[in-house]
């Protein structure tokens, strides 16, 4: 069995805000000598970070593009690139010999001795800081490793849940006494951490939560009531962080938003769990969690007290660049899989890899892994390289785009392996259902659009705001208006005036995509201002509009992420950059043709774009609750 212990010797001197400066490191020897090289080989310098930074996509809103974010960065300081290339080949030589993702399946759980390996390996503590027990991995060496843990999905959702939604939650946004309190177990593995926040009927929306919790007389301690619904291995978990609307506290009576975020110990008295059967990632437990009467002490409240909506967006939504990372390492191993079928397969006296349409269907699945990969590391360096960054819409894009990805590259690998998909012999069938594993806790694609959205247009309400009232105005303002006219004009012809000369910051080789780009960012702005003029304050109860300006946020984002790697790619020389560079031109040819579509349906009018016919259909079909058309060998006269 593969093993192995880190010993670390700390002195509190040598650590600055949670990164040591110098370490000294003993290992104990393994039996098959594989030995996990973390950063505590050698003395590592503190990283380093630039002054905070506006935020690129929410300005992107406005039609304003920070160009910097077009030169991709290096993956790090030398010295800890050098680390991290030491640690890679352990991490996958581990998951590929040691881990057997069928067998997990099959027997419903993860064998204590990968857990106990995983636990040896620091993997339970990777981005929790060293003076706390942790190996202080960057979000970019972090969301590495995590490809190489996707391999096994089961595995990849108790360490995330565990790290980005519990441990991390804690350190980022808890006291130092919960910190010293909760931490070193929480990194050595001794303890497991779960999220508690998603309940029946209400998913994820607070406002309709039934749990609540209330303060005592005495303002000693919360009682906690209700069900919590989607908590991940809540039965071997030893801490909960729990999100519920809250009652009775001063605080909360001068708040609109009641919601208040615990940590709360499984020790305590009141706390019952029930499992769910769920066909995705059968290694790990979907539980409900009924809290009954639960008292929990008010230094277990997780930021401040009626804040709680701030505190659960910032948990989910930080780290949620990490489903890139999941989409990489499954996706990529599937395809890789899939290739050797077809490398294989024949067909009518032909080989399966010499037909073009196989050739497309597998450039499509590579340009959409080549995009994830792109978005994800340049969310984690924006995390790496600045202060305090606004980064959730990123990290938010990302998760859209890597779950869309997922779906649907698994579905055209299984077609290219055709009925092979289908047999349980081979892995593929449960790799299918592990691929729905992404939309945890309950919440839809549709919240995710929304919130990109939603924080988009909120970004972008008080800049737009005095050309929207003249917009909204036609009669008083007819020269604003006739000027928006023109430009929706010129952005349905695709010929919008360039003025941003984005070109001007990738390799020659790249202009006409970057000028795409260009072309997108500058028509996105024009939607915004259309969208606010036609809904004005009703603007969030048109979903339908939402969803298109968060689709053309995230696409935006992935093309600009997806020109930015392939750029520095081919300037450094990097290997097999030519087919990088065909990998990003097609990609923006595809996803142009994409942004042209979504554009025409926000500038068109409802009726042209088909969204009232919809909506009619979409009624009748409730009102007779269900398919509401005859069926075609029905008579109407007898």
């Amino acid at each position: 069995m593969f093993s192995l212990k880190l010993i670390t010797s700390r002195c509190a001197s040598q650590c600055q805000n949670g990164v040591c400066v110098t370490i000294s490191r003993t290992q104990k020897s393994v039996p098959n000598k594989l030995i996990l090289k973390d950063f505590r080989d050698h003395p590592i310098s503190a990283i380093s970070k630039k002054p905070r930074k506006p935020p690129f996509l929410k300005n992107v809103f406005l039609g304003n593009f920070d160009a910097e974010f077009l030169y991709y960065p290096e993956v790090g300081e030398t010295e800890r690139y050098q680390a991290l290339q030491g640690i890679l080949p352990s991490v996958e030589g581990f998951f590929s010999k040691e881990v057997d993702s069928n067998k997990i399946n099959t027997d419903g759980s993860i064998p204590e001795d990968v857990i106990s390996s995983l636990k040896n390996f620091g993997l339970f503590g990777s981005i929790i800081p060293l003076n706390y027990g942790g190996l202080a991995h960057t979000c970019t060496e972090y969301a590495r490793i995590c490809e190489e843990v996707a391999t096994s999905p089961s595995i990849f959702l108790t360490l995330m849940v565990h790290q980005s939604l519990g441990a991390n939650a804690i350190f980022r946004l808890g006291t130092e006494d919960q910190r010293v309190r909760y931490l070193p177990k929480l990194a050595s593995g001794e303890w497991i951490a779960s999220f508690c926040a998603a309940e029946h009927q209400a998913g994820m929306d607070y406002s309709t939560m039934k749990s609540f919790a209330e303060l005592s007389d005495d303002g000693m301690y919360w009682t906690l009531d209700g069900v919590k619904t989607w908590v991940v291995n809540a039965t071997k978990a030893d801490v909960f962080i729990v999100c519920m609307p809250t009652e009775g506290s001063p605080e909360c009576a001068k708040l609109n938003n009641k919601l208040t975020t615990f940590i709360v110990e499984k020790s305590s008295p009141g706390i019952s769990i029930t499992t769910e059967s769920v066909g995705a990632a059968k290694g790990v437990t979907f539980c409900n969690v009924k809290f009954d009467k639960v008292k929990v002490p008010c230094k277990n409240v997780l930021g401040r007290v009626g804040h709680g909506f701030n505190v659960c967006n910032s948990i989910t939504n930080t780290d949620a660049y990490l489903y890139g990372s999941l989409t990489v390492g499954f996706l990529r191993k599937l395809l890789n899989e899939t290739i050797q079928h077809v490398i294989s397969s024949h067909q009518y006296h032909q080989d399966l890899s010499s037909l073009n349409s196989v050739k497309k269907i597998v450039a499509t699945i590579a340009r959409k892994i080549y995009a994830v990969e792109s978005m994800t590391y340049l969310t984690t360096s924006i995390l790496d390289k600045y202060e305090d960054p606004d980064v959730d819409l990123e990290s938010v894009a990302t998760k859209v785009y890597a779950i869309k990805v997922m779906k649907e590259g698994v579905q055209e690998c299984l077609d290219l392996l055709g009925s092979k998909g289908l047999l349980e012999s081979f892995p593929y069938e449960q790799m299918l259902r592990d691929s729905r594993v992404q939309p945890l806790f309950n919440l839809s694609l549709d919240f995710s659009d929304v919130y990109i959205a939603a924080v988009g247009l909120q970004h972008a309400g008080e800049p737009f705001q005095e050309l929207v009232t003249k917009l909204r105005n036609p009669l008083s303002y007819p020269f604003a208006a006739f000027k928006l006219f023109q430009e929706t004009q010129r952005s349905l012809r695709r010929d919008p005036k360039l003025t941003l000369k984005l070109y001007q910051y990738v390799h020659p080789s790249l202009k006409d995509a970057s000028t795409q780009l260009e072309r997108t960012v500058l028509r996105f702005k024009l939607c915004v201002l259309v969208a606010l003029t036609k809904d004005g304050m009703n603007i969030m109860d048109n979903h339908l509009n939402l969803k298109r300006l968060s689709e053309l946020a995230v696409l935006s984002y992935a093309m600009t992420a997806v020109i930015s790697r392939a750029s520095r790619s081919y300037c450094c020389g990097t290997q097999n950059h030519d087919h990088e560079m065909l990998l990003a031109e097609s990609f923006v040819k595809d996803t142009c043709e994409a942004i042209d579509y979504v554009i025409g349906e926000i500038l068109e009018s409802p009726t042209q774009n088909t969204d009232e016919t919809s909506v009619k259909i979409a009624d009748n079909i409730f009102k007779f609750k269900g398919y509401a058309a005859e069926h075609p060998v029905q008579r109407n006269i007898t």
